[in-house]
Formats: structure tokens, C-alpha cells, sequence
């Protein structure tokens, strides 16, 4: 008896100090926790159901034109921020303020290479757009490694943004796209993107992107906060990235360099 549990010993521990990386993937791979409904019951009353149906109504379409507003607005910027940067005069669409293009809002083509680490974790990551005016498509991967358990997981995360441009130096960003992590398995559901770039100055950006993933089996928020400085087409950056799921994060430093065109 002493023989066999000898021999599971080792396999009991490797079981009972599980890594980083498998921490984060058996967490990221369960179902969302349900919130308890904190909404008040409806009174028995029904008088006043056809003043407060006419109020939400009334609430719903002046929320409905205020958005489609902003977005025509956003759209308009980068449609005449793509036009400019090809080299015309001619304005697109007539804006409501003075139009001064900065350099490189939504650009044509973006690429950015960056390396992070963290508590006991580092990483690889690099990512590409490209694109016209408002639409763009976008190829990100990540590859994390745990040195002192030898192990690594790979996150790769594909779609489309929709690229909104206000004034001189505000940028939206609205995506959808498809991401996947595989780690000791592999895990995919669909993601969205929201983004917004600052441009304080032509030098100084200051940058924020999260991505929400829900899904089956793949639950997990990755956001990154980034101050950008550097001239025309080549940015040096320096960020906090963190992948945040259920019951566990990986979260750490970033120094990277952007390539705009």
C-alpha cells in the first residue's frame, strides 16, 4: 500500500499546483453566474400602463435619434478623413464644425507588435488592421507562456470594427468578431469590440480597447489601457493588459510599437 501511494504522489501534486495559464482556462470556460432579478413587481394597478407605455416610447425614439445622429456623424468624419488622406480636396460630407485632419486618424493599415508580462506569465502579441473609412478588419493572436510550469496558451481573435471619427481627435470604435482561446483544449465564441483613441496632441495618444467574449463555453473580458507617444507613422507604447474571467485574471505590463500607414 505504501508502494502505489508512493507512486500517485507525484501525480496528486502536479494535480494540486495547476498553473497560471490552467487556472485562468478552467475559469474562463464556465458558464456566466446568473443575477438574481432586483426588479420591483409590477402593481396590480393598470391605470397608469398607458402613460408610462407612452413615456418608454417617447424615450425609445429619442434615444434611437440621438445614436443614429452620433453614428452619421462618426461615419461622416471617416469617410472625409479616408478622402483626405488619398489626396483630395473634395468633402464627402459637410460637417457641422471646422474639419482639420490629424495625421493618422483610422488609418489604412495598422500593425501593432508588443511583448507583456505579469506575475509568474509572459507574452507575445501582435495585431493588424486594415481598412477604408468607418470599416475595418482586424487579426489579432497572443501567445502566453508560463515558464515555470511549461505551458503555453494561444488567443486569436478575428473581425470586422466600425470606425467612428469626431472632431479633430476623437475615434470610435465598434466591432464584432470571433475569438478563441486553446490551451489545454480549445474554446471559441463570438466578441465585441469597443474602442476609443484619444489624440491629445500629434505625439500623445492615449488608448483604450475591451473585448467581451460570452458564449457556451468561453466567458472572459480582455481590456488594455495604453499611452502612445511618437511621430507620424511610428508610435512607441507602453499599456496594462488584462484578461479577466470568472474566477481568475492574467494581468501584467505591455511596451510595444504601433506602424501606421
Amino acid at each position: 500500500m505504501r508502494y502505489i501511494a508512493f507512486l500517485l504522489f507525484p501525480l496528486i501534486a502536479i494535480t494540486a499546483v495547476a498553473g497560471e495559464l490552467d487556472n485562468f482556462e478552467a475559469s474562463a470556460n464556465k458558464p456566466q453566474k446568473k443575477k438574481a432579478s432586483t426588479l420591483p413587481k409590477a402593481p396590480d394597478s393598470t391605470g397608469s400602463d398607458e402613460l408610462d407605455a407612452d413615456i418608454r416610447a417617447s424615450a425609445i425614439e429619442l434615444t434611437a435619434k440621438i445614436v443614429g445622429g452620433v453614428i452619421l456623424l462618426g461615419t461622416a468624419g471617416s469617410l472625409n478623413a479616408a478622402n483626405e488622406r488619398l489626396g483630395s480636396d473634395d468633402v464627402i460630407v459637410e460637417l457641422p464644425y471646422d474639419w482639420s485632419l490629424s495625421d493618422m486618424a483610422t488609418p489604412f493599415v495598422q500593425v501593432d507588435l508588443a511583448r507583456g508580462s505579469g506575475d509568474h506569465i509572459e507574452w507575445r502579441d501582435k495585431r493588424i488592421e486594415a481598412g477604408f473609412g468607418p470599416v475595418s478588419a482586424f487579426h489579432r493572436k497572443s501567445v502566453y507562456q508560463e515558464p515555470d510550469a511549461d505551458d503555453e496558451m494561444y488567443i486569436i481573435n478575428n473581425g470586422f470594427n466600425y470606425r467612428l471619427l469626431f472632431g479633430k481627435r476623437v475615434e470610435v470604435d465598434l466591432g464584432i468578431g470571433r475569438y478563441r482561446l486553446t490551451g489545454n483544449q480549445r474554446y471559441s465564441s463570438e466578441s465585441f469590440q469597443f474602442g476609443l483613441n484619444i489624440q491629445i496632441t500629434d505625439n500623445v495618444w492615449l488608448d483604450y480597447n475591451r473585448t467581451s467574449v460570452s458564449g457556451r463555453n468561453l466567458n472572459l473580458a480582455d481590456s488594455e489601457y495604453a499611452v502612445l507617444y511618437g511621430v507620424k507613422h511610428i508610435f512607441l507604447s507602453l499599456a496594462y493588459r488584462s484578461l479577466d474571467a470568472q474566477d481568475s485574471s492574467l494581468d501584467g505590463l505591455v511596451t510595444g510599437i504601433t506602424l501606421l500607414y
